[in-house]
């Protein structure tokens, strides 16, 4: 550590002395009362028994971090997802505008990074917090610059300060980090689980409107845990939660959240509530995780983000010397871009075990200094087969790959062509059709959340739904980042949805859906500047505006492209990869959409050389991959996130044979 810290220097210059003093302090001046519990500083107030409760010396000094949520927040207890566990706040920190923020300082507890204490703080508006809750907004990312700052000038904690969050937290993580000037004692985050994008991201994924779990999050998930950290404050006697509660100010119309669903287009309103438009302003060491089956948050918005973000050079405090390439460890330039990604199979808590794996190792690299090789590790890392979905769990090294950025898969284009086949070769020029509008369930995910019993039906082949699929692989292929399905196609309908899922078909007829993607017909425009392209030129990861949607023309061919959210697999000896093209279905996970319904037909073109539809995906034999690798062990069936469908009732694929030696080389020609 260096000699003399920014808070030590604070305290040379006199700077902030009324807010030093905590109960026991030398020399600290009689504090009024606001109650039985509680004292006030200048700051605001704190228990009097806080310190004897956490075992803290008054000039104690350890790695803290930032947890905000609007959930139960600084009531959390030891059982934070449970409602009936919970405890009144430690202390109330006053905002510039006198708003008063309900956190507590904990050093003990089962969801934070081990060897850290965790300030764990109420959004205003949300549990004994004051000020009016605004999801998302400008002034909560502001409370969280300033609750950073408070953090720093405590005599408990280290001067050098990190963000941590999953999910809501996370979200609201990114907007503090934005917020956070370069010169703010903020030195880390660690987030997990996140949504970027609010509008692609969740709400009106590929322009279909997803009204089911926003509007379950809002109006119920979310204010139930809200009430019982209200309840826990106010049951202790707490009166400054009381007086919070008592002059809290009216949320907007029935939350943000609602009223932004009723606008169906991309605007400047998503996009002020969104993290993923305030990337550039993230400027400290950033660890992101994801988890490609999250069925709440989606797989898109740690990976959109951890695309976006690109953090100042970096090095943890107390490095010696300059050189960054020699034997020294530069403090200026040790590391050039200081952020890593995380991905994992599995649900919306799995990403969050990952975190919790490496996070207490990735905080204490830079808010102390201390090496323990968290960054020497790769900068992008998927990991297969993890079978965690606790919280209180961490999710094993069962297989991974390692690349330099999400967009080193090896990608190849695979063309839809007939007999229900996928081909390497550009094929003579066809259609398939399908009946489109069928609400049909074509998706599921694990953890129980679909009927097993209907699965024969809804999976079925059918006239609403077309198969394609590869031949058998002969060796392990690996699928690592984002796919695009560009598809050609003329329907009968004014309007309508597309839906392309990815899935893994084994050789006894077995189904694994992997992932998923979809498209408004009339949101089809395509931004040039904002998509990804790869060094052939094919589109791998699309980017709509989502703006002044057009109808297409009934009986007219239009080129649509879909961006399928990402995900990393290993296909096995005599698996297929099975691309499907439906209607979005009823149900998906936790999503449940507002697709169009008119009935029409769909023609897919392809093959030719105007309109071969085809999906470009990041495939790549196991043995051609470059970097660390580990294949995945176990049954894929018991995979978090999977879900493993019985060839009962037939899925409709293709019996195709197996080629000698595994898939041939893609075609260097391009549409």
């Amino acid at each position: 550590m260096t000699d003399l810290t920014r808070r030590r220097l604070l305290r040379a210059a006199g700077v902030g002395a009324g807010s030093l003093a905590l109960p026991g302090a030398a020399g600290a001046e009689p504090e009024e009362t606001i109650s039985d519990d509680f004292e006030e500083r200048e700051w605001g107030y704190v228990r009097k028994d806080w310190l004897e409760n956490h075992d803290l010396e008054p000039d104690e000094e350890i790695p803290s971090v930032l947890m905000m949520d609007g959930y139960k927040g600084a009531s959390s207890g030891e059982s934070p997802t449970s409602l009936q566990t919970g405890q009144a706040p430690t202390h109330y920190v006053r905002m510039s505008d006198d708003t008063l923020i309900a956190v507590s300082v904990l050093t003990e507890h089962p969801l934070k990074p081990a060897g850290t204490a965790i300030v764990w703080a109420s959004a205003r508006g949300t549990g004994c917090s004051g000020g009016t809750f605004d999801l998302f907004d400008a002034r909560g990312a502001t409370d969280g610059h300033e609750l950073i700052e408070w953090i720093a000038d405590r005599p408990w904690a280290l001067d050098r300060v990190g963000l941590f969050g999953a999910s809501y937290s996370a979200i609201l993580a990114l907007t503090i980090a934005a917020a956070t000037p370069d010169d703010a004692p903020l030195e880390a985050m660690c987030v997990s689980a996140m949504i970027g994008d609010l509008y692609r991201g969740a709400v009106f994924p590929g322009g279909v409107p997803n009204p089911v779990f926003p509007a379950l999050w809002t109006q119920a998930y979310r204010r139930a845990p809200d009430k019982a950290g209200t309840f826990h404050g106010v049951s202790e006697g707490d009166e400054i939660c009381a007086q919070n509660v008592a002059t809290r100010g009216r949320q907007p119309p029935t939350e943000r959240a609602v009223w932004l669903y009723t606008q169906r287009e991309d605007d400047r309103e998503w996009r002020s509530h969104s993290p993923i438009f305030r990337a550039e302003s993230i400027s400290v060491p950033t660890y992101i995780s994801q988890s490609w089956q999250d069925e709440q948050t989606g797989p898109r918005g740690g990976i959109e983000m951890f695309n976006a973000i690109d953090p100042d050079p970096a090095s943890p405090p107390g490095w010696e010397g300059t050189d960054p390439t020699g034997g020294g460890r530069g403090r200026e330039h040790a590391h050039e871009d200081p952020k890593l990604l995380r991905t994992t199979n599995g649900v919306h808590n799995t990403a969050h075990s990952v975190v919790l794996r490496d996070a207490a190792d990735f905080f204490r690299y830079w808010l102390v200094g201390e090496e323990n090789g968290i960054m020497d590790e790769p900068q992008v890392k998927h990991h297969f087969g993890a079978t965690s979905t606790s919280l209180d769990k961490t999710v094993g090294d069962s297989g991974y790959v390692a690349q330099d950025s999400y967009y080193d898969g090896g990608w190849e284009r695979l063309y839809l062509d007939g007999g229900g086949s996928l081909s390497f070769d550009r094929p003579e020029a066809g259609t398939d059709q399908y009946v489109s509008g069928s609400p049909r369930d074509a998706w599921v995910y694990g953890e129980g959340q679909v009927n097993s019993t209907a699965e024969p039906v809804t999976q079925a082949n059918g006239p609403d739904v077309l198969f394609y699929e590869t031949p058998a692989f002969a060796e392990e292929h690996v699928m690592a980042g984002p796919t695009t399905a560009t598809l050609f196609v003329e329907s009968t309908a004014p309007e309508f949805d597309l839906f392309v899922r990815l899935s893994d078909v084994a050789p006894d007829g077995t189904t694994i859906p992997l992932q998923r993607g979809l498209l408004r017909a009339s949101h089809r425009a395509l931004s040039e500047e904002r998509s990804v392209y790869n060094d052939a030129g094919d589109v791998v990861r699309p980017y709509h505006p989502h703006t002044n949607p057009e109808q297409p023309v009934p009986g007219r061919t239009y080129r649509y492209d879909l961006e399928v959210f990402g995900v990393a697999h290993v296909f096995r000896p005599g698996h297929r990869l099975q691309v499907s093209v439906t209607t979005p279905p009823l149900t998906d996970g936790l999503w449940g959409y507002e697709p169009s319904r008119a009935p029409g037909v769909n023609t897919v073109h392809r093959g030719g050389e105007q309109r071969a539809s085809r999906v470009v995906v990041p495939l790549e034999p196991w043995s051609e991959v470059d970097g660390e690798k580990q294949l995945p062990t176990g049954d894929q069936c018991e995979y978090a996130g999977y879900r493993c469908l019985s060839d009962e009732g037939g899925s409709g694929g293709p019996d195709l044979p197996s080629p000698p030696s595994g898939l041939p080389a893609s075609p260097t020609d391009l549409l």
